[in-house]
């Protein structure tokens, strides 16, 4: 009977422990997106930034492009890679402009010269009288070569003509574990001439003895359509006990004036993100024969790579 209690006492003991580290919060857990890739192998997290109509029906009857951007899905020498995403209500079948697969961690696909293939699923619209069934379209077909042991993003970019655009994630620069480190990659296809600057500002709350301060972090210029920092930069994160905001402004090179801001993004110590901006300069109508509008415009958004 004591040797039961012992045990127990060890088990209830062992639990303790993990719970403790679990409450931790992702302040304190730095390897849950820790993966490894095995051997003859390549992780690829795929990020849907091309912009283009999903040709749904705009009234019933016809074929009109509705304004949507399309959904796609990826195959792997003719195996599929992506899976359906939940959405609310009913399930899409493939992944949204603007998203990134996997969420969390890497896709796995074996290593070397991989024929791709990039699908917009068929689908059925039920709104209108008839129903319209639209069929699938290819968007892209090519040939990517990948190293073993080794992670990629891939980025499906363009308008009205599309291609992906892979980069590898190296992150041996992450080496200081009290920063958070990133990189920005624009992906808007009609970026004007002299490209768009990025700046990383963190402001810091009044203390007793020195009122609110912003800070600009980083400041990366002149990036032109699939430029940026393939490397990661360092940028000082946030701790548990840091109150500090953090804004990523785009602008127009060499102004002042943001296009647009990224402000859910708080960096975390040992972290490594991935920026991105996405959209259309000016704004991008894809209802055919409509004028211009709102729809599209630049944005940026991130993912978390480790």
């Amino acid at each position: 009977m004591k040797k039961n209690h012992i045990i127990l006492s060890k088990s209830i003991l062992l639990f303790s422990l993990l719970m403790l580290i679990y409450s931790c919060g992702d302040d304190y857990n730095y390897t849950p997106l820790a993966q490894s890739i095995p051997d003859n192998s390549t992780g690829i997290k795929i990020i849907h930034t091309a912009l283009g109509t999903d040709n749904g029906p705009l009234r019933p009857g016809t074929a009109n492009a509705n304004g949507v951007n399309f959904l796609v899905n990826y195959f792997s020498n003719n195996l599929k890679i992506t899976s359906t995403v939940v959405g609310t209500g009913s399930p899409l079948s493939g992944i949204g402009f603007g998203s990134t697969f996997p969420i969390n961690n890497y896709a796995i696909i074996p290593a070397g010269t991989q024929d791709i293939k990039v699908i917009s699923p068929a689908f059925t619209v039920t709104t209108v009288s008839p129903a319209v069934t639209v069929p699938e379209k290819v968007r892209v077909t090519e040939t990517l070569k990948t190293d073993a042991n080794t992670k990629y993003s891939n980025f499906l970019v363009g308008y009205p003509t599309y291609s992906n655009f892979l980069i590898k994630d190296d992150f041996s620069v992450a080496t200081n574990a009290s920063m958070a480190y990133f990189r920005f990659v624009n992906t808007i296809v009609n970026t004007p001439v002299g490209g768009y600057d990025l700046v990383v500002q963190k402001t810091y709350p009044a203390t007793s003895t020195s009122p609110v301060k912003t800070v600009d972090l980083v400041s990366i210029k002149g990036i032109a359509y699939l430029g940026g920092q393939n490397i990661f930069l360092p940028i000082e994160p946030n701790l548990s006990t840091d109150t500090g905001t953090y804004v990523f402004a785009l602008r127009l090179s060499g102004a002042t004036t943001n296009v647009t801001t990224l402000t859910t993004l708080i960096p975390r110590p040992t972290r490594i993100y991935t920026v991105f901006a996405r959209g259309y300069n000016g704004g991008l109508n894809l209802i055919t024969g409509a004028s211009p509008s709102t729809a599209n415009l630049p944005s940026v958004s991130f993912y978390t790579n480790r």
